[in-house]
């Protein structure tokens, strides 16, 4: 028989792909599963609220975490009223995919 996903000759009665593909493919089911567990837990981690967070009061008794308060600023003195604190996660702001903002995410790598 021929082996559906590399065409290579093999003998077998079972089924369409050979054992090296076989094998391949449990492995790669088995990486998949684990990224997804990993992107689970991210987004578990994000979805922590924070007292600062206006869906506050619908969710009274949820985990509260976070370890980093930005507050914004202006350059020429002016301001519309206090600033108001925006809660963040040190992990996220530092993540390679969110540091496009220049200096934010440079002060905080050092910090």
């Amino acid at each position: 028989m021929k082996c559906l996903s590399c065409q290579a000759s093999y003998e077998s009665r079972d089924s369409g792909t050979c054992k090296e593909c076989y094998e391949e493919a449990n492995e790669t089911e088995e990486d998949r599963k684990r990224e997804i567990e990993d992107l689970k837990a991210e987004v578990a981690f994000l979805r922590f609220w924070s007292p600062f967070d206006p869906q506050h009061l619908s969710r009274p008794n949820g985990p509260c975490f976070t370890d980093v308060v930005l507050v914004a600023s202006s350059d020429d003195g002016s301001s519309s009223g206090p600033p108001i604190p925006v809660p963040a996660h040190k992990a996220v702001l530092t993540a390679n995919d969110y540091c496009d903002y220049g200096v934010l995410c440079e002060i905080i790598k050092f910090d």
